[in-house]
């Protein structure tokens, strides 16, 4: 895959289009990252825990390579 296909699909994963501007998208991330932090999955079941985990970190290695 090419770096420009990439970066639209990142900044698709955030709902936005790449000419968003860089707060535009550390709002986006800081949206999705109080949504799908780990401690509110804290009183779930185990395997809740480890899928916020993992998508907790899908979310932060999306955002580093968008901005």
């Amino acid at each position: 895959s090419n770096y420009k296909n990439d970066r639209v699909r990142c900044f698709a994963f955030f709902n936005l289009t790449p000419d968003a501007s860089q707060e535009k998208l550390k709002n986006a991330y800081l949206y999705f990252a109080k949504v799908h932090h780990t401690d509110k999955f804290a009183h779930l079941p185990k395997e809740h825990q480890v899928l916020a985990d993992i998508q907790m970190k899908r979310i932060n290695s999306i955002y580093s390579f968008c901005k």
